[in-house]
């Protein structure tokens, strides 16, 4: 799974603009960073819920963006999540974490 779907970033470009990506992407950027900030920031039963609801939210804007990869994952934890999981057993926040990393680094430097 690509992190960056450059076919799915190319009909963006196309439907909106191609000189309109760049303040798109820098807003999804800052998006990943507030994600990233707040899941390092927050502990025990509040960090399963700030998880899945960020994952609620990612699930919409990185399959907007072509972050296949960040989507696949965001699904999967909204699902674990309305199924009452507890999302800080297991490596749903470490691989969440590492994929709005690499996510965050494809983007900016795409839109560089």
């Amino acid at each position: 799974m690509d992190v960056m779907n450059k076919v799915k970033i190319d009909d963006l470009g196309a439907q909106i603009g191609k000189e309109n990506l760049a303040p798109l992407f820098e807003i999804f950027t800052n998006e990943l960073v507030d994600y990233q900030q707040s899941l390092k920031t927050i502990e025990g039963d509040m960090l399963s819920k700030q998880l899945g609801e960020i994952c609620h939210a990612l699930k919409s804007s990185a399959a907007s963006f072509g972050a296949d990869a960040l989507c696949e994952h965001a699904i999967a934890v909204d699902a674990q999540f309305k199924q009452g999981a507890d999302l800080t057993q297991g490596k749903w926040v470490d691989t969440t974490l590492a994929l709005l990393e690499q996510t965050h680094i494809a983007y900016t430097q795409f839109s560089q």
